[in-house]
């Protein structure tokens, strides 16, 4: 295949990716559906934010159609079959370290399922290639767009939106031209301010590769999109010299501004114990759904927060929200670490959607008033006045990156 249809980058995980096979708990593996999945997400909330059709034409395009009119995408992904690959499992991860242990709980083991290993930070090469592109120049210019924006803001495999699975550019080999967004792909920043820079910058390039002159106008609510009305990117003024603190250090205070937060405490507690629905709301919901809720005063009872959506006679359960809120550490080009919050204000739970509070054994209970977003904001640039936990609090403050 010519050398001008195809680009390979060395990528490196910046922190610990969990990413299996058909088995999740299995042997960590590098595989291209999940690269091609986070992708897909990042180019809808880049390009979604000029308008749902827009955006579902570049993605079709790009990468491709499922169902039953599957079509093949212009974009080809290749990762290698790591031999050796560095793992380690979850309780080693996160020993003396109960921040991170509380950000990537959902890898610990259980009764009926083992720990999960994950891949610690390695290098791979990673292949872009265009084999069906009539128009491979554009389109390698845009499929690097979304992964700039991959290696900035998300992540791969479980808990990415909780620091895990973090990757960026180490170094890139293409004939394409480096003076485009391919020449950006590699962080340059050597600190906080000058990331929110990048940021900034970064974006505006990757709308000029989609062409995107105007966004929407009402924006999309529906998924989560990079608009200034429906986004908010901040990044932490400290930098730290380790994943592990950084990590560590915001999980820390992430979990003690969620813990025993009330009115969520008493609101389900209450319920549990009259046998009736939610009498108020449970604002940490806000964060993602759902939420295991355990009382060692109710003889260790527990309960689990999730929601259904009714339409007519029929109920459809729905059993997760991801949260709106993606953390991610950076490295810096001089090897400190800053972290990026990107926060989506889509729409929380569809219009008929109420909670669902289930308990083992026990009647299911439910509740019509959602949170609102004040929460995420508390933590983000506001005081606790409850529990003293935002990050403020802490003596962190934040910069917001513009996206206008």
């Amino acid at each position: 295949m010519e050398k001008w249809r195809t680009l390979t980058v060395t990528l490196e995980t910046v922190t610990p990716m969990f990413l299996g096979g058909a088995d999740p708990r299995g042997v960590p593996e590098l595989r291209a559906p999940a690269f091609r999945g986070a992708l897909r997400y990042w180019l809808r909330a880049l390009v979604g934010a000029a308008g749902e059709q827009v955006m579902r034409q570049h993605e079709e395009h790009l990468f491709g159609m499922g169902g039953e009119q599957a079509t093949a995408g212009a974009v080809s992904l290749r990762l290698p079959a790591l031999q050796g690959t560095p793992t380690q499992s979850y309780s080693e991860l996160v020993k003396k370290r109960p921040g991170i242990a509380y950000l990537w709980f959902t890898a610990r083991g259980t009764k009926r399922e083992p720990e999960r290993d994950a891949i610690l930070p390695t290098a791979f090469k990673f292949e872009m290639s265009l084999p069906r592109s009539k128009q491979p120049a554009q389109d390698l210019e845009q499929a690097a767009a979304v992964l700039w924006l991959l290696t900035r803001l998300g992540g791969v495999g479980a808990r990415s939106r909780r620091f895990a699975g973090g990757v960026q550019v180490a170094n890139v080999k293409s004939n394409h031209n480096l003076e485009s967004i391919v020449g950006r792909l590699r962080v340059h920043a050597t600190s906080p301010q000058e990331l929110v820079d990048e940021l900034a910058n970064g974006i505006e390039s990757a709308r000029n590769a989609f062409g995107i002159q105007q966004l929407a106008n009402p924006a999309p609510d529906q998924f989560d999109v990079l608009h200034p009305d429906r986004c908010q990117i901040f990044v932490l003024v400290q930098s730290f010299d380790s994943w592990q603190d950084a990590v560590e250090k915001i999980g820390q205070i992430y979990q003690s501004f969620r813990a025993l937060r009330q009115p969520d405490y008493n609101v389900v507690k209450t319920a549990m114990t009259s046998g009736n629905d939610l009498q108020g709301t449970v604002k940490r919901a806000a964060f993602g759904l759902p939420i295991p809720f355990f009382y060692r005063s109710l003889g260790n009872r527990t309960a689990t927060l999730q929601a259904e959506e009714r339409q007519g006679n029929d109920i459809s359960k729905i059993d997760r929200r991801a949260s709106p809120l993606w953390m991610r550490a950076v490295k810096l080009s001089n090897c400190k670490y800053a972290v990026v919050f990107t926060w989506f204000k889509s729409r929380f739970l569809p219009a008929n959607a109420e909670f669902l509070l289930t308990e083992r054994q026990q009647l299911e209970l439910r509740g019509k008033q959602l949170p609102n977003d004040q929460l995420i904001q508390m933590f983000l640039t506001g005081v606790d006045p409850e529990k003293h936990s935002a990050l403020s609090d802490a003596d962190y403050s934040v910069l917001e990156v513009p996206l206008q």
